[in-house]
C-alpha cells in the first residue's frame, strides 16, 4: 500500500534488508504490529502471538499442498495458539479480526474461502515454524518437489547455512540434486566452502555426464558464477574427459561472464570437437549468447581453425 511504501521511504538505506528471507522477515514484522502502532492503532494481541497463529496455518495448508483455506481452519489455529492463556470467545473473534482485518497477510477471495496474500508469505512462514520445530522430514521428502522449493530456500535463509545438510539418498538418483543444493546457498550466506564446493561438484557431474542442459538449468548456472566456470574448466580439461561437451559450452555462453567467455573462445580444440559433434543449429545458438565483435571474432577463428 503507499502508507506502507511511505513508512519504508522514510527509513534510512542502510537499514535496509538486502537477502529476500530479511526482506519478508521485515515486512512480517511491519504488518504484524510495527505497522499500527505507527497509526496509534490498538491491538489487543502481540505480533509474536500473531505470527504463531500464522505460521501454524502456513505449515498445515502447505503439508497438503495447499493455497486456499476456510476461517474454520484459521478459528483452530487460534484456539490451539491461545487454550494456555485462558482466554474466551471475545478473545478469539478479537484475533481472528486483527489477523483478517489488520495484518495484510490474509484475504479473502471471491468464493469466501481464504489465502495468503501471496504464495511467498505462505512459504515463509511454513519455513519460519520449520526452523523452530525441525524440517529434517521434509528435507528429506520435499528437496526436489518444486512446491516446496521456496519453502526451503526461506528455511536455509533463516538457518543462514546449509552445513548439516546432505543431499537425501532418493535425490541423488535425480537429476538437478546438486543444482537444487546451490539454489538452496543463495540465501545461506554462512554456508561453508567445503559445503559449497561439494555442492558445485556435484553440479559439475550433472551438467557434463548428464543428458542435454534444460533452460531452467542454464538460468540457475548464470546465479552460481565464476566458481562454477572454474569447476567445469577443471572437469573438461582432463585427459580422460569424454562428457558433455555441449552443455559446458551452454553453461558457459549462458553465463557470459569475462572468465566464461575466455574460457569459451580460448579453447579451440574444444570448440572443433562441438562442431563435429553437434549440428549447426546448437553451434548457432551458443553464437548468439556470446557477446563483443572481439568475442565473436576469436569464436569464428576457433570454429574455422
Amino acid at each position: 500500500s503507499r502508507g506502507l511504501g511511505d513508512v519504508y521511504k522514510r527509513q534510512s538505506l542502510d537499514s535496509l534488508p538486502t537477502r529476500r528471507t530479511d526482506i519478508y522477515a521485515r515486512i512480517v514484522q511491519m504488518l504484524l504490529g510495527e505497522w499500527d502502532r505507527m497509526r496509534t492503532v490498538i491491538n489487543r494481541f502481540s505480533a509474536d502471538v500473531k505470527r504463531n497463529v500464522l505460521e501454524s496455518l502456513a505449515f498445515s495448508i502447505h503439508v497438503q499442498k495447499r493455497a486456499i483455506f476456510s476461517q474454520v481452519e484459521i478459528e483452530r489455529e487460534i484456539q490451539a495458539i491461545l487454550k494456555h492463556q485462558n482466554s474466551d470467545e471475545e478473545d478469539k473473534q478479537e484475533l481472528l479480526n486483527e489477523l483478517i482485518f489488520r495484518s495484510s497477510l490474509i484475504r479473502q477471495n471471491s468464493d469466501g474461502a481464504f489465502e495468503f496474500v501471496h504464495l511467498s508469505f505462505q512459504e515463509y512462514l511454513c519455513a519460519s515454524r520449520l526452523a523452530r520445530v525441525g524440517a529434517k522430514d521434509v528435507i528429506r521428502d520435499g528437496f526436489m518437489d518444486q512446491w516446496w522449493k521456496n519453502t526451503l530456500i526461506f528455511l536455509f535463509g533463516i538457518t543462514r547455512s546449509v552445513d548439516t545438510v546432505e543431499i537425501p539418498r532418493a535425490a541423488r538418483k535425480s537429476r538437478g540434486a546438486g543444482l537444487r543444493m546451490m539454489e538452496f546457498m543463495q540465501e545461506a550466506d554462512f554456508t561453508s566452502t567445503a559445503a559449497r564446493e561439494r555442492a558445485l561438484s556435484a553440479v559439475g557431474k550433472e551438467l557434463l555426464n548428464g543428458g542435454r542442459v534444460t533452460d531452467g538449468e542454464l538460468a540457475i548456472c548464470t546465479r552460481l558464477g565464476d566458481d562454477l566456470v572454474q569447476l567445469l574448466n577443471t572437469q573438461v580439461t582432463r585427459d580422460a574427459f569424454d562428457g558433455n561437451y555441449s552443455n559446458y559450452c551452454k553453461v558457459l555462453a549462458a553465463m557470459n561472464s569475462p572468465k566464461a567467455m575466455e574460457s569459451l573462445v580460448g579453447n579451440k580444440t574444444l570448440l572443433s570437437k562441438l562442431v563435429l559433434s553437434e549440428t549447426i543449429q546448437l553451434v548457432s545458438d551458443i553464437f548468439g549468447s556470446v557477446r563483443g565483435d572481439k568475442d565473436t571474432e576469436f569464436l569464428c577463428d576457433a570454429l574455422l581453425s
